[in-house]
């Protein structure tokens, strides 16, 4: 028995609808000679549905296009039949090169993979949600104790930046802010530096600069 197997992809309806039919009414077409069951291999379920359209007691291939319209394809011999036949019609759709993950790879140098790394990176800048993750902190603390931890007075919410020119001739020391969320406060504690560093979506742990006075001049951009 074939296991079950399911995907999901972002296509246009109306071409995948016409690329799947003509798929499976071709493999139908083909199988039709060594059928060994009358059966309807091609079945529209978009007035039945799904389950009401399904042959009893037999596997099948089922595609959907949103909420109602798809095709079923009854499996006549599950040994033959391919599983990732929605995977291939897909790839064929989208013009994109055969699978070969499982295959022997060829050797790639790292000029070639930087490379590749790089066009990625701009292809997917419009849609880097990670972007609204990066803003900036700047901290006011009255003062440090002697272990580093204390409450953070005031928080002051500013724009991200890419230089902080307030930073420049300043000593002082990296230390790590926990930033804790309770009935709409938001407060941050100082904690010993040399702390692992978490950084998460919700920004829960970031790097703040503490300097001799005990000023926390800001949290770096995420990233």
């Amino acid at each position: 028995m074939i296991p079950a197997r399911f995907c999901c992809q972002h296509l246009s309806a109306r071409h995948a609808s016409t690329t799947f039919k003509k798929r499976l009414f071709a493999i139908d077409e083909a199988e039709d000679e060594w059928s060994q069951h009358n059966a309807k291999k091609l079945i529209d379920t978009t007035e039945k549905g799904l389950q009401a359209s399904i042959p009893k007691d037999f596997p099948y291939f089922h595609v959907q296009f949103g909420l109602n319209k798809g095709f079923v394809h009854v499996i006549d011999n599950e040994d033959e039949f391919k599983s990732s036949l929605g995977i291939n019609v897909i790839r064929g759709m989208l013009q994109l090169p055969v699978e070969d993950m499982h295959g022997r790879q060829r050797y790639v140098s790292v000029e070639v993979q930087k490379e590749a790394v790089k066009s990625f990176v701009q292809d997917w800048e419009p849609f880097d949600w990670t972007k609204q993750l990066h803003h900036s902190y700047l901290y006011t603390l009255t003062s440090l104790g002697p272990n580093s931890t204390q409450l953070l007075e005031s928080i002051i919410v500013l724009q991200s930046k890419s230089s902080w020119p307030e930073l420049v001739g300043v000593q002082g020391t990296v230390a790590e802010a926990t930033i804790e969320r309770e009935n709409s406060y938001v407060d941050a504690v100082i904690v010993p530096e040399g702390s692992s560093v978490i950084l998460d979506f919700r920004c829960d742990r970031v790097w703040v600069w503490v300097d001799k006075n005990g000023i926390v001049y800001r949290v770096p951009t995420i990233g």
